[in-house]
């Protein structure tokens, strides 16, 4: 970032120069002459210097001269910015002295920004093309000295003319006044007498009277305006001169000069004047400029009024107008004012948010807008009452936004009295469909707890009964009356334990729900079983404030349980007995069995007349299919009597799936089907149970088998994770909707009964579930009727 040093003795000059160049990021130092900004140049060594010419101490000229002298400052761009030397001379001779640019005062800040980036891109890397600033002088110093002398005697031409252009006018100022003093010669009589009388009124007003030169200087303070202003005498006040310590700092004097030039008088310009021990005092001035025949501006006459404490209390009232306004914009409720006709004047941010209005919409009575239409009539009525007794007024009423949105709210107004007369009313509206909510739930919740089947009681927690509801009297014969008041332990009957009793203190202690059932006794003695749910009530500081006791009479339900009980038993032992009855029936039935198929196998092979092989083959499906039944039902009453400990080993499933469907590819093809497989590339070697592997698959594949009657069965493996997916899938019937929750259930089936379509004991199923969940595993499956079904079975890939 470039460095640039301002030289100027004009504080404002300064001020504006560092807001235009500051804002395009360059770093400035600034100083208030030529020797000032001399010293600085040694440490700060700017990159570029912008100098006024007329400065005390040392001028812009000379400052210049001194720079371009300095070795390390010779080749520093250099730029006049002067608002007194603006002569063609001027200019020329700054440029001899070295100076890069000279500007005159005042300059648009987009003009005086370019004149300064053109001459900082002279700086050496900036643009190689643009020749370096001076390095000094271009002539002699002789020669500086006489066009230096020049410029200077130049100046001093100038002020000569301006004095005696002011000689010139003070002649005739001379003439006038002398003419004038002939004038008052004729009426001196007539004038000494109102001097006497101005004079008394001068010193005897109650205001400030002045009269002063055009430059400020006091010709004339009366006797209040001097102690006004803390002196003793006009003596002391009219050696200070006020142009410079008399105001404020931040009083615009200059807008009252250029007011009063501009109109000749001006009339109740507040100030602040300083007085003589420094403090200050509010005053409102009014002041005409007082000229001669001429026109000319001969002096100022004022007087001044003392308003420090009218505006003491103004301030005062100012800031109770803020404070007011400030609590009005940040109230939670709304705020309205009215006259004393009752027409409303104004209404707080929070009282338009309320109602949906405006405040201009709300003034006067079209506040009604907002007022629910059931509403508005009885509203209306009650404030014109109040209005017209002058008494406050409540109210609880809707409020109708323009989206239709209704909120409760509560209005409230008083009288606002100015000396016992009523000038307005103050009012509020809060907002309170919240609570009117709330109000509602509690009277809900009442009503739930009166009409509620259970028994409630309430306690404080001293453990005294503040409520019950009317099921506790029906339930125990015991009225509110009677034991409100008293301790809830009378209410046990010596029926609690004491553990029980220690365990609901210290549960309660700790914030828990106690839950217990005990043997209790009504007001007529009767004893009835009573299930009991103790809690704490807390507060919104979580502090506990009351018990709440639920009780329920479970005397039928005690009952019904142990009811339930006995036939739980009683179906248990018919459940094992037929268990047993079925693993007795398998085990007696297998071995004729077995039999009968071995000799229906040997008629098949021996017998040469085709009638008997027939039979012998019909009779070898009969047997097949009972032997199938008679193990689902062996293995199902193996289930139910048991749990099922796999014997786990290490098992490649691809072999055990090629097993079963070995098994069944004769069946598949006596239906001419195709059974197929898809099964992960070489081993998949998991530990699981063989046998039970093998009769799930055997049970998805014959239950693939028999549900369909063309197209094919396919079987495939793979491995997903730490899992093994095996799936069975058919281009069969399918399930229907309203069967596929019950297909893994024992003895169902998509068709029931004796006019079922298929065979089956509807076990199958069953059994796959049962091993698979013995395995850790699962079966899901996915159907759509007539399109086939395809079974998943997931297992553990334990190795």
């Amino acid at each position: 970032m470039k460095k640039i040093l301002i030289v100027d003795d004009n504080l404002q000059n300064i001020f504006l120069l560092e807001a235009v160049l500051m804002s395009n990021d360059f770093i400035l130092e600034t100083a208030k002459n030529g020797k000032e900004a001399l010293d600085k140049t040694e440490e700060f060594l700017p990159d570029l210097i912008i100098s006024d010419i007329l400065m005390p101490v040392m001028d812009g000229y000379t400052f210049c001269i001194e720079v371009k002298r300095k070795p390390k400052l010779k080749e520093t761009p250099f730029i006049f910015y002067t608002a007194t030397y603006t002569s063609t001379a001027d200019r020329d001779f700054a440029l001899k002295l070295g100076a890069d640019e000279f500007l005159i005062k005042p300059l648009e800040p987009e003009a005086f920004l370019s004149a300064v980036q053109d001459v900082m891109n002279r700086l050496p890397g900036m643009n190689k093309s643009v020749p370096k600033s001076s390095p000094g002088p271009s002539i002699g110093e002789d020669a500086l000295l006489r066009e230096y002398n020049s410029v200077l005697i130049s100046k001093l031409e100038d002020k000569m003319i301006q004095t005696e252009r002011a000689e010139t006018e003070l002649r005739s100022y001379a003439d006038a006044l002398e003419n004038e003093i002939k004038d008052r010669k004729k009426i001196e009589i007539e004038l000494r007498e109102s001097e006497e009388r101005f004079s008394s009124f001068f010193k005897g007003a109650i205001f400030g009277l002045y009269r002063t030169n055009p430059k400020g200087r006091i010709l004339l303070a009366n006797r209040k305006l001097i102690s006004m202003l803390g002196y003793s005498s006009f003596e002391e006040l009219a050696r200070r001169d006020l142009t410079i310590d008399g105001f404020e700092i931040s009083s615009d004097r200059t807008k009252f000069m250029e007011e009063i030039e501009k109109h000749g008088e001006i009339h109740n310009w507040d100030d602040k004047w300083r007085r003589k021990d420094g403090t200050f005092i509010y005053v409102r001035e009014s002041a005409k400029a007082i000229k001669n025949k001429e026109g000319k501006l001969v002096c100022y006459d004022g007087f001044v009024e003392d308003v420090t404490d009218i505006k003491i209390i103004e301030e005062e009232l100012e800031k109770s107008r803020r404070l007011f306004q400030t609590l009005a914009n940040v109230s939670p409720v709304g705020i309205f004012k009215a006259d004393a006709n009752g027409d409303t004047v104004y209404v707080n941010p929070r009282w338009c948010e309320l109602s949906g209005l405006t405040s201009e919409e709300a003034k006067g009575i079209g506040w009604l807008k907002a007022v629910h239409p059931e509403d508005r009539e009885v509203i209306m009525s009650e404030w014109e009452k109040a209005s017209i007794e002058k008494t406050g007024s409540q109210a609880k009423y809707r409020f109708t936004k323009s989206d239709g949105k209704i909120i409760w709210v509560i209005g409230n107004a008083v009288p606002e009295y100015n000396n016992d007369e009523v000038i307005g009313y103050i009012g509020t509206i809060t907002d309170v469909t919240e609570l009117i909510e709330k109000e509602n739930e509690i009277i809900t919740l009442n009503c739930a707890i009166e009409q509620s089947p259970v028994l409630i009681i309430l306690t404080n927690l001293n453990d005294e009964i503040v409520y019950v509801n009317p099921t506790f009297t029906s339930v125990t014969g015991f009225t509110a009356e009677e034991v409100i008041g008293q301790p809830a332990q009378i209410l046990a009957n010596d029926s609690l334990t004491e553990l029980q009793l220690t365990d609901i203190q210290n549960k309660l202690k700790n914030g828990e729900i106690w839950n217990g059932e005990f043997y209790n006794q009504r007001k007529n003695g009767e004893f009835f079983w009573e299930s009991l749910t103790i809690s704490t009530i807390l507060n919104s500081e979580n502090e506990p404030i009351h018990y709440l006791i639920i009780g329920l009479d479970v005397t039928d339900k005690k009952i019904n349980e142990q009811e339930l009980i006995r036939a739980k038993e009683k179906a248990e032992v018919m459940n094992t007995l037929k268990s047993n009855l079925l693993a007795n029936l398998s085990h007696e039935l297998r071995t004729p069995l077995i039999s009968v198929l071995g000799f229906s196998e040997l008629i098949k092979e021996i017998a040469e007349n085709q009638q008997i092989v027939n039979m012998a083959v019909n009779i070898k499906h009969g047997g097949s299919r009972l032997l199938m039944t008679l193990n689902n039902l062996l293995q199902f009453s193996r289930i139910e009597k048991e749990h099922i400990v796999p014997l786990l080993s290490d098992l490649d499933i691809n072999e055990t799936i090629a097993c079963a469907m070995d098994l069944h590819q004769t069946e598949a093809e006596i239906k001419g089907l195709t059974l197929i497989s898809e099964l992960s590339p070489g081993k998949l070697i998991c530990k699981s149970d063989r046998v039970l592997v093998a009769d799930i698959l055997s049970n998805l594949i014959q239950n693939a088998i028999k549900f369909t009657f063309e197209g094919k069965v396919l079987i495939t493996s793979e491995t997903a994770g730490n899992s093994i997916i095996i799936t069975v899938s058919d281009t069969g019937i399918g399930i229907p909707d309203d069967v596929k929750s019950l297909i893994f259930e024992a003895f169902r089936q998509a068709s029931e009964g004796y006019t079922r379509a298929y065979e089956g004991t509807g076990l199958g199923l069953t059994i796959a579930k049962s091993f698979a969940e013995a395995l850790n595993g699962t079966i899901s499956y996915e159907s759509k009727l007539n399109e086939g079904s395809k079974f998943t079975l997931t297992l553990p890939l334990i190795k």
